[in-house]
């Protein structure tokens, strides 16, 4: 089993051409570099650009193609030829919606160059008053007199600004969030996303309160999980070099040169984050390419059926035993997570990780619900995990920026089913015994663009109280405007809209993904049915394509993105190493388009199907 590290290679003349090849020394100053010894010269370091240039080793192959074609989407009638990109997960369909929220959040606040240029005039005419220069009989229209003009009125505001804006919001605040957006926040997690975590462990208090000062706000999970990274993982140093022996340490010899020793040592303990594989794909860019940090990729068990039958067939290696209680289902795929005899496995320092690196992991990255699956995990796998991570002294980090997003009740069945009695019906957040756990406004709240997010520390955790205070320490890189968190406090904290709002995107996310599943069904594609999030995962291995070379094909000759499902295993890890290369998954991101735009996607799906299964017939 291989832990893909950040460095792999000892030739410095290859650390040009690869992130994973470069010094961090080069980002952290030479101070960390090793010394050379002897004649030997000084291996050069790569200029700090390379950073910025070579991360991209890390981004997802498909995401440069999904951008080129931005511009390019399909229209019925402007673009018919264009293409129908559902290889990212964004949920385009509530647009309008927010736009009209975020309209009125200066109502009252704005006023027209027309009101504003009155309104100067009156304070001039102050002015000249005070010095004797105004006449009792001038008048100035007010600004107030002038009636504003909404876009609901037969006209509309022109040239409208911002007004009554604090002078706060023109310069340095809190960089982990202003009261009012971490209060907002607070609000938000309360009711919509941390409402289900005392049904996971009894002992929790009755209600749920979640503290504003616990939380951090950042500008999107992105930089959120890469700081998180850094702040609990010593970063990967590029040099590798290490003599045979120790030189012994004397007197004269100081502490930075025995640290520098230490740091380049290739016998030193390689810190690291675990995370379940097939995974997002941003996570292998937050955390090693951006947060220079080793990662391990542990499986996901997964179980599908045979169609049109009941008997069990294993899918994947270390699969948990599973039954469907419904022939209809046999096109699906459950999704499970690993079982502790299989991350033990990965954990355990005689278990052979790598032949030259040992493995200090430090915490493990959940992100539940699950990307790319759309799993909702059930009580006793989070349990499970949890007592884990605890046992094993590890950090948990969950992602649960999808918690506000699940549209179907796992087990959902009228009637009183003794089968389905005990099974999960929601979401169940980790908040109050994840060391982390975080959400963001992208998902659930659907809106990518504005790049807000939070982390949440509960202070329940009084032996590692100390994390959310050292994410604090750097979270000045991660803070965001004054005036974006102006406008979103006031929208978070509007708990009638966010009701309505967040209501209104389980509706549609229930909508198109039932489109999906039925195309499937008709087409015999076996899928996994997600419960949450903005996509499905469907196997296309009946077609022996791989996964590159099938977005290619989609792409190319029938207009429809999907996301590769390639890009969700690390490359060079050979437990992983089948499946990115030969594996035909594919995720579907359902509301990155309107419904009419779905809907041409699937016939193109269901053309491309029909015209493999006749040049294989």
């Amino acid at each position: 089993m291989t832990i893909q590290l950040l460095y792999q290679a000892d030739d410095p003349a290859q650390q040009n051409r690869k992130l994973d090849k470069m010094p961090s020394s080069s980002i952290s100053g030479a101070k960390n570099a090793a010394a050379p010894q002897g004649d030997s010269p000084a291996t050069p370091l790569p200029p700090l650009a390379a950073f910025a240039t070579t991360h991209c080793d890390y981004r997802a192959a498909y995401i440069p193609l999904f951008l080129q074609n931005l511009g390019n989407e399909w229209h019925p009638e402007t673009n018919p030829d264009g293409k129908v990109a559902l290889c990212v997960a964004e949920n385009k369909l509530m647009e309008a919606n927010l736009q009209d929220r975020i309209a009125e959040v200066s109502l009252g606040k704005i006023m027209t160059k027309l009101q504003k240029d009155a309104e100067k005039r009156q304070r001039k005419n102050f002015y000249l008053c005070g010095f004797g220069g105004c006449s009792s009989s001038s008048k100035e229209t007010s600004a107030s007199d002038t009636v504003l003009k909404t876009k609901t009125g037969d006209s509309t505001t022109d040239d409208a600004v911002l007004y009554h804006m604090p002078s706060s919001m023109l310069h340095y605040h809190n960089f982990s969030g202003s009261e009012a957006i971490r209060a907002a926040f607070a609000t938000v997690l309360e009711k919509y996303v941390f409402n289900t975590a005392l049904e996971l462990i009894s002992t929790l208090p009755t209600s749920m309160k979640v503290d504003p000062d616990c939380l951090s706000i950042t500008n999107g999970c992105t930089s959120l999980i890469t700081s998180l990274a850094r702040v609990i993982c010593e970063p990967i140093e590029g040099r590798d070099q290490e003599p045979e022996t120790k030189p012994p340490r004397t007197q004269e010899s100081s502490t930075e040169i025995d640290d520098v020793h230490l740091l380049v040592s290739k016998k030193r303990r390689r810190d690291a984050v675990m995370y379940f594989t097939p995974r997002y794909p941003g996570f292998a860019t937050d955390i090693t390419g951006f947060g220079q940090v080793a990662r391990v990729g542990v499986p996901l068990a997964f179980k599908k059926k045979k169609a049109m039958d009941k008997e069990d067939i294993s899918t994947t290696n270390n699969m948990d035993s599973r039954t469907s209680d419904d022939c209809s289902t046999s096109l699906q795929i459950e999704c499970s997570l690993p079982s502790n005899e299989t991350l033990d496995q990965y954990f355990e320092d005689d278990f052979p990780i790598d032949k030259q690196h040992n493995c200090n992991l430090k915490a493990l990255l959940l992100c539940s619900p699950d990307n790319p699956t759309g799993t909702v995990w059930k009580r006793e796998e989070l349990a499970r995990i949890v007592a884990w991570c605890r046992a094993k002294q590890i950090y948990l980090l969950s992602d649960e920026i999808y918690g506000a997003s699940v549209f179907e009740e796992v087990g959902e069945q009228s009637g009183g089913d003794e089968r389905n009695k005990n099974r999960e019906t929601k979401h169940l957040s980790l908040c109050n015994v994840a060391d982390c756990t975080f959400w963001g406004l992208s998902k659930d709240f659907a809106s990518s663009g504005s790049r807000l997010a939070c982390a949440y520390f509960p202070k329940l955790h009084q032996g590692r109280s100390k994390l959310g205070e050292m994410f604090r320490e750097v979270n000045m890189v991660n803070s965001v405007g004054c005036i974006t968190e102006h406008v979103f406090a006031e929208i978070l904290g509007d708990t009638s809209f966010m009701t309505s709002h967040l209501g209104n995107v389980r509706q549609w996310l229930k909508k198109h993904s039932d489109l999906v599943v039925q195309k499937l069904e008709s087409l015999k594609i076996p899928y996994c049915k997600p419960s949450a999030c903005v996509f499905l995962w469907c196997d296309f291995s009946e077609f022996g394509i791989p996964a590159l070379a099938l977005f290619q094909l989609l792409m190319d000759k029938y207009g429809i993105m999907f996301t590769p499902g390639n890009e969700f295993y690390d490359k060079n890890v050979p437990q992983q190493e089948e499946a990115r290369v030969s594996g035909c998954w594919m995720r579907i991101c359902y509301v990155a388009a309107e419904t009419r735009a779905l809907q041409h996607a699937l016939g193109k799906l269901e053309k491309f199907v029909l015209d493999q299964r006749s040049r294989q017939s």
